[in-house]
């Protein structure tokens, strides 16, 4: 049975995502879906462009790092579901930035891949059976429940949000 996971399922590092998410995760996700790509089509090339700190990601970037992510996430809760017991790579977000340019990705893309991405996640998680959700997945050096993969996307970009409406979206 899908549920919230709890802080013994997921590794410390990533309790940051689902502390703050509803028990109603697939509604949240699907919230997400119109009110994600409202706020991308509000938003200015000025602000697209804006880095808050000298080293920090441009607010374009941290959009590209939660699509980005989201997409991992999906495959990982694919691969568990799918029984395959390889463990499975991180990610250095940092060095998946660095690597690509953003700079011509318009907002029309970004809502595209975000909806494509998330469109993906809601079909797959609401096909999912009752006694899939407690599989477990081996990624890099920890374990995860596949039950937590709903909660850690839509957290991930809750998280993101909080972040840039405080570093990104301030009065200059």
């Amino acid at each position: 049975m899908l549920r919230k996971p709890l802080p013994s399922d997921i590794p410390s590092f990533q309790q940051k995502y689902i502390e703050n998410t509803p028990v109603d995760i697939l509604s949240f996700l699907a919230a997400q879906l119109t009110s994600f790509p409202e706020f991308i089509n509000g938003l200015t090339e000025a602000q697209l462009n804006y880095r808050y700190a000298p080293e920090k990601w441009t607010l374009r970037e941290v959009l590209m790092h939660i699509i980005d992510t989201e997409q991992i996430f999906n495959y990982r809760a694919l691969a568990i579901l799918r029984g395959d017991k390889a463990t499975l790579p991180g990610f250095d977000q940092d060095e998946y930035i660095a690597f690509t340019s953003f700079d011509h990705y318009s907002k029309q893309d970004m809502v595209e891949l975000f909806q494509s991405v998330r469109r993906y996640a809601i079909t797959f998680f609401n096909n999912t059976h009752n006694d899939e959700w407690d599989l477990i997945g081996n990624i890099s050096d920890y374990t995860m429940p596949l039950h937590a993969f709903p909660y850690m996307i839509g957290g991930h970009l809750a998280y993101h949000m909080e972040i840039i409406k405080e570093r990104y979206l301030v009065e200059k």
